[in-house]
Formats: structure tokens, C-alpha cells, sequence
């Protein structure tokens, strides 16, 4: 309910700031000569008064124009905090600007947001707060009064004297009468309270004593304006006061003139402590400076940031955002983040990223989300939920950088090393040729054996068809063998290789010493292998491995060449260690000279007369792609050793199905 209008005789002041004609009509009609009502055209003409301490206003009116009302108002609260302020605000901002008064520092029931939806009602409230501040002005006019007084009725009139003494000690404010020396004359209690001195001792001090060495100049230049300026109106000062092993304290003190004793000058001067808000005020101001260091960091920010209520409703992005996807900040903000969907990932990966971050732990991971041109990109987020005080999930905050023109690097470095295994395992197969040779002979030369009994068996007088049928047994067993050669051959040359999948490796290295069989005997090299291990289980590509078997073994073989043939002897051990699945390859050679040690794994270098120099590069990129590590293990005169190390993995159920159904 509006207030009723209140009487009075003095005459008020109204000062508008921002008002538009229409209502300053409205308004003096309202208010007709009870309130005179003068109009600022903004609010740096109010500034202008307040900084030169001519405002003279019993009320002020901000209209719907003044762009930060709320600072306005601190602005006048901190001149004179009597002076009732009204903001008018359209009704749907009405609630959101009573939530900014009432968290805004040095603002209280003075400051109230006024819909323009009443604007005929206006006056009224007007008229009420312009009592009220002249209510306070004569409460502080009382006490200014009162105080000088008590000395002298303490003399001529002693019972009255203590009354009235007895009345300002119960002031909710501390009051200080001092001489033009700034000595105090008298204080009432709260004061002695506030100041730490008992009030029979306070009388002859100095006032400035009990505040801080750095304020003392600011109390004196307070007095000296005081003195010169009106009796009320000067803006008040926030002052150190620390007594002797006490904490430091904040008082707000008011001056102004009075008389006492015969005409002699001196000033009144009014303590409210107000630590409390000051410290609030210097907390909120740190806040406020760390959240301004905050927010230009995330604008400033390389990556993309992006802040989210907790329903996924956007609530801020950075530049970063704007420059990545194409999308405005006004565009964005709003927005749930479903609009940046390309549509190639499913719900089981969304669900997965809300379900972790409900949980309130952080998720990483690769989008593919598309920009406003239709653009398809990828980013690497990570995805951080915030929490208030009490634990609940009230915002997540995400950050991420475009990774697309990094994957298409890696698309393109893996295309190239494919095409350089390709050309090395070609390479590696051209050298084997004559092993390869001698092995496929066997079976064809075995296959026409068979076939040529078989048909001097057809051809006899009698038949005997249990030999034909043995004969032709053995022309399809040979026919098989021969055609795995072939088959291990097409698998070990193909151009792509085959996807990684979970493998067991001491099947790879049977395969491998299986192709090397050949060449081995052909080279009177004996071989071993060793298993530590029932099963080594990594995810890999079993062709890529089985290429790097096979160089480490052909180097090996090649490093024995000119020593003696009963010292050839090829060692292949599997094992598992704490680092992962280990597998050597040692020979009996002289081993590596320091040279060759350094250019190990240098491309195109080689000590071999008819060698390319790529097969050690190469195999270690296979290896790194596999998030292993190849190296020269041990390197002595009597032979050197070469192991790369994977990763252990454990077998699943699915995984073991499927090795079962490939026959691995």
C-alpha cells in the first residue's frame, strides 16, 4: 500500500535525473507547491553537485534513461545517506533491480525501485520520502543542539542537565563535541565505546589521536571545511581508527558547527562504526577485481570457452568461441549447445559426456560439431562442472581448441607411413625372393611327383585305388601348403595391412619365423624361440608387427653372414614386464660400432651393400604408432639385441570370441 500524504510546513525539494517531459509535467501537477522539482538532463550533472557539495535535495527520481541507476544511487548514499532515492523501472525490471539494491553495498530501505506502471501515484510517494529525510535532518539537528547544551544545564539547571545527558548517551550513534582546537568537550557513551576512552577522560584530548597517523590530515581538512561550509551537507568521511593492541576500525564520520559557551566555535561530530561494511565493501571490491582479472583472462583465452547453466543453456562464450564457430555472442548466448551437433556422433556418446559430468566428474573428448557455415570440425573439450556452496551442480564450464587441421596431418602421416611399410615390406620380400623360391618348390615339385604316380597307377593293368587315393591326398595337401605360402605372402604384401585388433603375439612370431624358414635354412642359421608367457595379448596390427619381426630377424641373419655357421644362432624371446609385452631378437654377430649406434634409426642409412637404410625408421614409427618403444637393448662383440616393448592388454570375452572365429 502507498504511504498517506504526510503535512508538513518546510517546503522539499525533488531532483529528477533522466526524466522525460511527460513526467515532469505529471509529477508538479501531482506535487503542486509542497515540492518544488527541478529536472537534470543526466546523471553527470548530478555527479557535478555531489562532487562540489551543492546538492541540495530532500528526494531524487532517476528515470527509466539512466543507464546503471544502482551506481547513481551509491553515488548519493555516499554524499548524504539521508536523501531517499526512487528509481523508475519498467515492471519486469522492477524485481531484478530490488535484487541488485539489496546487494549493493552502502544501500538500504532509502533506495527503492518505483514502476512506471504508477506513475500518477508517484507524487505521493515523493511527498512521504521528502518527510522522512527532513525527519532525519532534524534528528541530527537535535542531537547537534542537544550536546553543547548539557554543559551549561549541567551548571544552572543540574537534574535537567543529567536528563538530558542521560537521553544522548542512549543516541545509537556516537557524538563528539570538540573546540575549535579539535579538543573534546564532551562524549556520549556510544562514542566512548566507539573511541575506547572513558567518558570522564575524554574531556581535553585530541580527537584526531584516536584515529591512524595516514587519516589524521583527512579529519582536520573535514573540520576545516566544516568550518566554512553550510551547517549541513558535507560529505562524509570513512576514517582508521586503531587503538592501542585492538584491530583496526572503520568509522564514518559527520561534522558540522555549533556554538557554545559565550559564542565560541567549535564542531560536532558524528561516529557510526561501520567495519562491517567495509570490510564486506573491501571483499566485495577484491571479488569484483578477481572476477574482472577472470573474465578478461577467459576473453582473452586461445581456446574456446563456453559457461552453461545447468540445464545447458549457454551463458557466456568467449571471442575464441565467436572466431572458431562463426556464431556471435548474442547469437549463442541463450542457446542450448545442441545447436552445434553436426549429427555424426550418437546418443551413446552425449549420454555418456551428461552422465559424467552429472556425477560431477570431468569429461574429456573429441567433438564433431559443425560452425554456422555448415563447416564440420573437431574439437578436443574438456567439460568441468562448478559447484556452489552447498555442493550443487550449478554451472559447467567448457574449453576446447579446433583439432581438425591436426588430425588431418595424422591422417596424412599415416597414409605416407602405410605407403613406406607397403614399399619396405616389398623391399623385405624382394630380398627373401629365393628363399621364397625354395620353399614353394617343395610343394609344386611334390604335387607333380604325386600326380605323375598317380596317373601310372590309371594307367596299369590293375588299379589299386588305395595308393591313387593316397596320391591324390597328398596332391591336395601339397596343393594347401603351397597355398598358404601364397596366402601368408598376399597377407604380408598387402598395401593396408589389417586393422588393429587384440592379438596374441607369440602367434605374430610363429607366423614370422614360419616365413623365415626358408631363408634361415638357407643361410644355415638355427633359431629360437622363447616363451615365457602362455599368452601376450596387445591391440595392434599383426601384419605391421610381423613386418618388424621379420627385419629384426633379417638384420640379425645378415649381421652373422660372415661368422662362423655353427656360431648362427637366432634368439627370439617373449616376455611380460612392468612396462608391457617385451619381445627380443638377439643374433651372434660382432654387434654395432659406435657410429652405426648413432645412425641407428636414421633414414636411408644402412651398412649393407644392396639395403635401402629403411627398415629400422620404419619399424620404429610402427612401433611409436602402437604406443611402444623399439631400441638397441644390448650390443656386445659376441652379438647385439633388439627389443620394442607394447602395451599388455587383458582378453574379453568378445575379443576371445572373435580370435576363435578367425582361427587365431
Amino acid at each position: 500500500m502507498l504511504a498517506t500524504p504526510l503535512s508538513y510546513q518546510k517546503q522539499g525539494v525533488l531532483t529528477g535525473v533522466g526524466l522525460n517531459d511527460e513526467v515532469v509535467s505529471n509529477l508538479r501537477k501531482q506535487l503542486g507547491n509542497s515540492v518544488a522539482c527541478e529536472n537534470l538532463a543526466s546523471e553527470h550533472r548530478l555527479n557535478d553537485q555531489v562532487e562540489q557539495g551543492t546538492l541540495r535535495a530532500d528526494a531524487i527520481l532517476l528515470g527509466c534513461a539512466v543507464p546503471k541507476p544502482v551506481s547513481v544511487a551509491q553515488k548519493v548514499h555516499s554524499f548524504d545517506k539521508t536523501i531517499p532515492v526512487l528509481i523508475l523501472s519498467e515492471p519486469d525490471r522492477c524485481d531484478e533491480l530490488r535484487q541488485s539494491i539489496m546487494f549493493a553495498p552502502l544501500l538500504g530501505s532509502v533506495v527503492s525501485p518505483w514502476s512506471t506502471e504508477h506513475l500518477d501515484q508517484v507524487g505521493v510517494e515523493v511527498r512521504s520520502a521528502v518527510e522522512r529525510h527532513h525527519q532525519r535532518r532534524n534528528y541530527l539537528d537535535s542531537i547537534s543542539s542537544v550536546q553543547p547544551s548539557i554543559s551549561k544545564l549541567s551548571l544552572t539547571q543540574p537534574e535537567l542537565g543529567h536528563y538530558l545527558g542521560q537521553l544522548l548517551d542512549q543516541a545509537p550513534i556516537g557524538v563528539v563535541s570538540t573546540n575549535a582546537l579539535g579538543e573534546i568537550l564532551n562524549i556520549n557513551r556510544r562514542a566512548s565505546t566507539i573511541l575506547g576512552v572513558r567518558e570522564k577522560e575524554a574531556p581535553g584530548l585530541q580527537l584526531s589521536e584516536f584515529f591512524s597517523k595516514k587519516d589524521r590530515p583527512r579529519l582536520a581538512n573535514q573540520l576545516m571545511r566544516s568550518a566554512v561550509g553550510q551547517h549541513f551537507g558535507m560529505k562524509p568521511e570513512v576514517l582508521q581508527s586503531q587503538q592501542s593492541g585492538s584491530r583496526v576500525r572503520y568509522l564514518e564520520t559527520t561534522v558540522s558547527r555549533i556554538v557554545y559557551r559565550a559564542g565560541k566555535r567549535g564542531y560536532m561530530v558524528i561516529l557510526q562504526d561501520v567495519t562491517a561494511r567495509e570490510i564486506a565493501e573491501l571483499k566485495r571490491q577484491h571479488v569484483e577485481g578477481y572476477m574482472r582479472s577472470l573474465s578478461s583472462a577467459l576473453e582473452q583465452a586461445a581456446d574456446s570457452v563456453m559457461i552453461t547453466d545447468a540445464n545447458r543453456v549457454l551463458e557466456f562464450v568467449n571471442p575464441a568461441f565467436e572466431k572458431l564457430t562463426g556464431y556471435t555472442k548474442e547469437e549463442a548466448i541463450g542457446k542450448k549447445t545442441y545447436f552445434l551437433r553436426s549429427g555424426t556422433q550418437d546418443s551413446a556418446f552425449y549420454g555418456e559426456l551428461w552422465e559424467t559430468i552429472r556425477n560431477g566428474d570431468v569429461f574429456r573428448g573429441v567433438f564433431v560439431n559443425r560452425k554456422k557455415d555448415g563447416t564440420v570440425y573437431h574439437e578436443e573439450k574438456t567439460i568441468t562442472p562448478i559447484r556452489n556452496n552447498d555442493g550443487e551442480i550449478t554451472h559447467f564450464i567448457s574449453t576446447g581448441h579446433d583439432i581438425t587441421q591436426r588430425l588431418e596431418s595424422e591422417a596424412i602421416a599415416r597414409q605416407r607411413q602405410e605407403e613406406s611399410a607397403h614399399a619396405a615390406r616389398l623391399s623385405t620380400l624382394g630380398e627373401m625372393t629365393s628363399g621364397i623360391a625354395h620353399e614353394l618348390s617343395q610343394p609344386l615339385c611334390a604335387i607333380t611327383t604325386y600326380a605323375q604316380t598317380c596317373k601310372r597307377i590309371i594307367n596299369s593293368d590293375a588299379v589299386e585305388l588305395d595308393k591313387l587315393a593316397y596320391g591324390l591326398d597328398q596332391v591336395v595337401k601339397q596343393a594347401q601348403l603351397a597355398g598358404n605360402i601364397f596366402e601368408r605372402l598376399r597377407t604380408f604384401s598387402r598395401k593396408g595391412g589389417e586393422p588393429k585388433r587384440l592379438i596374441n603375439i607369440l602367434e605374430v612370431v610363429d607366423e614370422a619365423v614360419s616365413l623365415m624358414e626358408s631363408e634361415l635354412n638357407r643361410k644355415k642359421v638355427s633359431v629360437e624361440v622363447v616363451k615365457e608367457v602362455d599368452q601376450a595379448l596387445t591391440t595392434a596390427d599383426p601384419v605391421q608387427i610381423e613386418q618388424v619381426l621379420l627385419n629384426l630377424m633379417r638384420n640379425g641373419v645378415d649381421a652373422m653372414e660372415s661368422g662362423e655357421v655353427s656360431a648362427r644362432r637366432l634368439t627370439l624371446t617373449v616376455k611380460v614386464t612392468k612396462q608391457g609385452i617385451k619381445v627380443s631378437v638377439k643374433d651372434t654377430g660382432k654387434g654395432c660400432d659406435d657410429e652405426t649406434i648413432d645412425r641407428l634409426f636414421e633414414p636411408f642409412f644402412t651398412t649393407k651393400t644392396s639395403g635401402l637404410g629403411i627398415g629400422l625408421g620404419i619399424s620404429e614409427s610402427i612401433i611409436h604408432a602402437h604406443d611402444g618403444r623399439l631400441f638397441l637393448d644390448q650390443n656386445t662383440p659376441q652379438g647385439a639385441t633388439f627389443s620394442f616393448v607394447l602395451p599388455e592388454q587383458q582378453e574379453q570375452a568378445g575379443d576371445r570370441t572373435m580370435e576363435q572365429e578367425n582361427g587365431r
